[in-house]
């Protein structure tokens, strides 16, 4: 079976300075909770091959083919604002890396596989609540449009894992074109290896930002890209309400995808300081912050290049952040409320507006986005507030909102709502949905991991048969916040 499939060697090339050969813990009776069958085919795999026992015992690391040597990666990273000196792969495993049809090349990472050298003391296992959580969410921001790494497959396993209770075990291979962090580059930063440092850049460049290899300084090149791409993700999550929960530097892409799901969230009623961790007493990584760290984390990226660029041709870059983050967000945006790209003032007029409306009221941020894109312009104000907002508060400034937009907004009602409904999603994987799919699965019911997932993939349709999934959550429910225990 493994036989045909040509497992390509990326990171493991750099040499054992950067990692160690593990050999994962098997999982005890493993069985199948949810394949991806479209992101296989994107890989290049048939999804026929989920039906080989072969498979499963790779993903559940019972049997790795002689041609798969896994590696756990050494990095260190900024956790919360603080240098930790040695982190690395403490529960994942990388495997090697699958060539899709465009030439393009995924790696393949298994997440829960058991313990490495980096696991600190700790069972190197992943639970099968924070592993459906990734899984659904990692599919999720895909369908959104959001650069984010994905997985393949997830398997379950009736051996228990102690965390705040005892739960049961989980593998989840996840996919990725790259797996390097920030971090990464700060290991051998701080360790002041720069030949290991100079080599780790030499093959990120290479690998992954080839359209600079002719810049007068690739490096530079690098991290302006850098920059931007990670700019360009935050815009995404500003937009999209999503939070990530622990930005630490070591959970930062080095090609600017969202990597790591642990106490993630997404928005319910609209509030910019909302902290979906509750191990974050501080609100370091409120939803209105992440920008912000975002940019702080790049900066420690860009002290690790300072033997290879002049501190101010880095600075200039890092200085590019903000206008690019400014730029992408105003666009996704404009978007989200149909406008036409003529006139930025009132645009942004109109997107501050709107979104001060929706702090004040604490409307629900997907529910009302998704309502104003079903709304026609022709609807009455009084009308409208019945649909959206669903409170006496602040009507007069409604009112005037509503006629601000209507009339700017006037002769584009087909194209406006056609764009709305392409940028406001109809369902997204807030906390509650993901803990209804939880509590199936632990109960042995993996049915609701499955609609979920091809529902989250194409998040902007209607699916009728989760239209509990998409109204807004029940009071109980809503804003709910996790610990970074998985």
């Amino acid at each position: 079976m493994f036989q045909p499939l040509k497992i390509h060697q990326g990171f493991h090339t750099l040499g054992p300075a950067y990692y160690s050969a593990v050999t994962p813990t098997p999982l005890s009776n493993p069985h199948w909770i949810s394949t991806n069958t479209a992101l296989a085919h994107q890989v290049g795999l048939d999804p026929k091959v989920f039906d080989k026992p072969e498979w499963l015992s790779l993903m559940s690391g019972q049997a790795v083919p002689n041609t798969i040597t896994p590696i756990a990666t050494v990095y260190s990273g900024h956790q919360f604002g603080f240098y930790n000196p040695q982190l690395g792969d403490g529960r994942a495993l990388l495997l090697g890396e699958l060539e899709d049809h465009n030439g393009k090349r995924w790696e393949m990472q298994l997440k829960g596989a058991g313990p490495t050298p980096f696991s600190r003391h700790a069972d190197g296992r992943a639970v099968l609540r924070s592993s459906i959580r990734e899984y659904l969410c990692g599919e999720n921001l895909f369908g959104l449009g959001i650069p984010t790494t994905r997985a393949l497959g997830l398997v379950g396993s009736p051996d228990p894992v102690l965390r705040e209770s005892t739960e049961s075990a989980a593998v989840v291979m996840r996919m990725s074109h790259s797996f390097v962090r920030f971090g990464h580059l700060e290991y051998f930063y701080h360790t002041k290896n720069n030949a290991a440092l100079s080599a780790l850049i030499d093959y990120v460049v290479e690998r992954y930002y080839p359209e600079v290899a002719k810049d007068p300084n690739p490096i530079l090149g690098f991290f302006s890209s850098l920059v931007k791409r990670t700019a360009t993700t935050l815009a995404h999550w500003q937009a999209q309400g999503w939070c990530h929960g622990v930005m630490n530097t070591d959970n930062f892409s080095i090609i600017g995808d969202t990597i790591d799901y642990g106490p993630f969230g997404f928005l319910d009623n609209f509030d910019p300081a909302f902290v979906c961790n509750h191990s974050d007493t501080q609100g370091r990584y409120a939803f209105n912050q992440q920008p912000g760290i975002a940019h702080w984390n790049l900066a420690q990226v860009g002290q690790t290049l300072t033997d290879f660029v002049p501190v101010p041709e880095l600075q200039a870059a890092l200085d590019q952040f903000e206008g690019q983050f400014e730029s992408a967000y105003h666009q996704i945006m404009c978007q989200k409320l149909g406008l036409p790209p003529a006139d930025e003032a009132v645009n942004h007029a109109l997107i501050r507006g709107w979104l001060e409306l929706m702090q004040r009221n604490q409307w629900d941020y997907h529910w009302t986005f998704r309502r104003l894109a079903e709304t026609h312009l022709d609807t009455p104000p009084t009308g409208l507030q019945a649909l959206i907002i669903d409170t006496d508060n602040n009507v007069e400034a409604f009112d005037q909102w509503w006629r601000d937009y209507s009339q700017h907004c006037a002769g584009l009602q087909g194209n406006r709502q056609d764009t709305m409904l392409a940028a406001n999603p109809w369902i997204v994987l807030r906390n509650w949905v993901a803990q209804e799919a939880i509590d199936a699965a632990e109960a042995g019911d993996f049915s609701l991991v499955q609609q979920l997932l091809v529902a989250l993939q194409s998040p902007f349709e209607p699916h009728a048969h989760l239209q509990k999934y998409h109204d807004r959550p029940p009071a109980s429910q809503a804003a709910l916040v996790l610990s970074c225990s998985s």
